[in-house]
Order: structure tokens, then sequence, then C-alpha cells
């Protein structure tokens, strides 16, 4: 089927009598889903911010279920050099799918009802402030968890993957009331799930050790925050090579009750009936088919067969086989060393190493510059990569800035040549290699 999009190049947009022009110096392919949030969304506050910086933007639209995925392929055999996507988790999601593995970057613009994503990591609500943002953005390299169901229908997740009551409650939502009311259509979804919740019996084998429980839910985590109020995994990190795992085992209503109190008011799971994990492998094995959600979208079940083993789901991670857009001045939380900075700038001049006039240490990456540290003196400078920059790989042949960028991590050292404006501290490379 061919893609239906909209195409809008943001290098002319006209807006209030006046026109705004680009160089054309990032081309970004902006996916959105218009039917996100509560009254849709409207781009016409963060197009004109990115075409004066000189962002060239075309933006499509998803149409269905499972469309965004197929729009991020293609943006990643089109050229574009990165990929940003407006909409709700399930969107986020579905973007994901379609681009881990390959060196765009991903940056998101918050347009649905939660925005779990956004908010882990400092992004403005507002649209104008977020599209600032993303034009300073950083450069991070996280997780990405992937499943399957009787090693099939393979799909990958950013933020988190569920099994239980939050797949049962998405299965009962109405989402025309969710695009009026926002978070109060799941009341009544909630109210419809919980007076039939069972627990289901589960075998678990995580990392090889197995184990047996009867759950409420289960949940499989690369992030923290969880249905926007609470956290069932508050210490998880995107970029450590594993996910977080937590199963809720209430054995009583009572202590069902005493659960749900303690998430909504001290953010974290009561271990008087959760248990927490942090595991590079997953395996859940059931006796039938059990709601299951990704990305708070949920993942379809009809054609799944239960076998003479029930039906088995695997979850496993693949390290650091995304990179993100965050704001710069997110305070790294999510990371495992937290901001670039950390441990970066006091390398510079280390006495310890041989010290050369044009070698610069990376602090952080974004989308068409560098933040880094002049090996010499210390000095941080941001390096600007122009159009006419020529950049090279380690082994010295020619790429692409993309191709560049996808390669660098903090600390890393880089040599470039260019002409420096100690006033800015800014650097415009001439030419650049690791």
């Amino acid at each position: 089927m061919p893609d239906q999009c909209r195409t809008l190049d943001t290098t002319e947009i006209t807006t209030e009598g006046f026109t705004l022009t680009s160089t054309k110096s990032t081309r970004a392919c902006l996916i959105t889903n218009p039917k996100a949030g509560k009254k849709g969304i409207d781009l016409k506050a963060v197009l004109p911010v990115l075409a004066e910086h000189g962002w060239e933007v075309e933006v499509r639209e998803k149409r269905y279920g499972g469309h965004a995925t197929e729009l991020a392929r293609k943006a990643v055999t089109d050229g574009f050099d990165l990929i940003v996507a407006c909409g709700g988790d399930g969107t986020v999601g579905e973007i994901v799918d379609g681009m881990v593995g390959s060196d765009l970057a991903l940056g998101v613009l918050p347009g649905g009802t939660a925005n779990l994503w956004a908010h882990e990591t400092g992004v403005a609500m507002d649209l104008e402030t977020a599209g600032r943002q993303l034009l300073g953005a950083q450069r991070r390299k996280v997780d990405v968890g992937h499943l399957t169901i009787n090693g099939e229908q393979p799909q990958h997740f950013l933020l988190m993957a569920g099994l239980g009551a939050d797949a049962a409650v998405l299965s009962r939502l109405n989402k025309k009331w969710k695009g009026r009311v926002g978070m109060l259509a799941y009341l009544p979804a909630i109210g419809r799930v919980l007076p039939r919740l069972k627990p289901f019996a589960a075998t678990l084998d995580l990392d090889g050790v197995t184990s047996i429980t009867d759950a409420l839910q289960i949940v499989v985590a690369n992030t923290r925050r969880y249905a926007s109020v609470t956290s069932v995994t508050p210490t998880a990190l995107a970029d450590d090579g594993k996910l977080d795992v937590c199963v809720l085992a209430p054995a009583t209503p009572l202590s069902a009750l005493q659960q749900i109190s303690t998430l909504v008011l001290l953010k974290r799971p009561s271990p008087i009936s959760a248990t927490n994990d942090r595991v590079g492998s997953l395996r859940v094995q059931t006796p039938g088919v059990v709601p299951l959600q990704a990305d708070g979208g949920r993942v379809k079940q009809k054609n799944v067969t239960v076998g003479d083993g029930g039906v088995v789901y695997d979850f496993t991670v693949k390290a650091q086989s995304l990179t993100v857009l965050v704001p710069r001045e997110y305070d790294g939380e999510l990371f495992q060393n937290g901001t670039p900075t950390e441990g970066v700038r006091s390398q510079a001049g280390s006495a310890s190493r041989k010290v050369k006039k044009n070698r610069f240490h990376v602090i952080s990456s974004g989308h068409d510059s560098i933040s880094a540290s002049r090996d010499r003196d210390g000095l941080v400078v941001t390096i600007v990569i122009a159009p006419k920059t020529k950049c090279r790989a380690r082994n010295g042949k020619p790429c692409s800035r993309r191709a560049l960028l996808a390669t660098l991590d903090a600390g890393q050292a880089i040599r470039v040549k260019g002409k420096l404006d100690t006033e800015r501290a800014t650097l415009v490379a001439r030419r650049i290699r690791p």
C-alpha cells in the first residue's frame, strides 16, 4: 500500500504575512498522528521554529495502526538526517519499530495523552518550546526491548511492555472518548475490568532462573514512568543493556488495595506483593493467551495458537540500538552516567596523555554539532558541522555527517580543523574525523 502522507517543505512557510526560508542543512521526517491528543496536533507553532534554523521538514501522517512503522522504515531509506515523532507513546513505539538499528536519531514532540517518553527525558509539553529544545538536543544511545509470542509477531518497545491487567484495560478503552477527555477515559475502562480481574498462572525464566507465580500484572520495562501516575520500575536505566521486570502478585483483595495505595502515594511497588528484577531476557509461559501491551498499544493476539505448553512470551533487549535526541538541559537521570559532561571535561588536558593541537574529546553530539573539550587546555567549544565540512570515518574514508555522528560516544577523541571563534566558543569545522 502506498504511503498516505502529506508533504511539507518548511524551507518556505508563509504565516501571518511573512515567509520563512532555510538553508536546507538538516532534513527531518516528521511522522505525526493527527488523531492523537484531545484536540489533535497543530504543527503551526513548531514548523516555523525549525525552518528558522535551517531545517527542511517533511511531514508524513499516520493513517492506521502500524502505518508509522512503515513510514519510519521508508524514512530510513530516503536519506533523512533524523526522524521526529509527534503523537502519543504508541506512535513513538511504532516509529521505533521501524528505525531501530539504523543510524538515524529519533526526536520527539509531545502530541499524545500521556507522553511518557517526553516526560522521562525533559521534553516540554508546549510544542514551540519542545521544537526549540529539539534544535539544540544531544544524541544519546538507548536500549530497545523486543518481544515475540510463540517465537512470532516480533515487535520492539521503547518504554515498556505489560502482560495482564494494563493490557486488559486497554482492550476496554474507548478511543473516541479518550480523544475527548484524555486520561479520564481510562476510569470507565478500569471499572469494567476490575470486577472480572483474576490472576493468571505463569512460569517465569529470568536469565535462566525459573519461578512460578500467579500474577495480576507483569511489567517489562526500559524506563520508569508507568500510567502517568506512578512507577513500578523506579530504578530502570535506558542504556544499561538490561530490562527491569516487576511482577505484581497480590494474593488477596486487601493486599491488592495495599499495593495500589503504595503505587499511587509512594510512586513505587510494595515488596509485600511485588518482586523486581533486572535481566537480559525473560520468558513467560502461560496456560492460555494473556492480554499484552507494548508502549501503551494493545498487541493483537487473534492468531495466537495455544499449544501443549500454552503460550510463550519472550522479552529480550537490544542494547543501545537506538539513538535518541534529548534536551541538552536534561539531567540524565535515565542514563547510566547521568549527563554526558560527567567525567568528560576532566579528561581534557590530562598530563597522562600526549596533548595534540587539533584533538578534542566529545561531551555530547547533536544533529549537526558536537560539544567537545579541547585536548590541550580543556576549552569547551561547540563544533559546527556545516554543509561543506569534510567528514571522515575512523578508517579515513569520507562519510556523511549522519554516519559520523552515529559513531560518536561521550569521551571519544576526535580531530578537528576549522575556524574557532574564541568569544563564542564555536568552531566551524572544515575537516573532522575520529
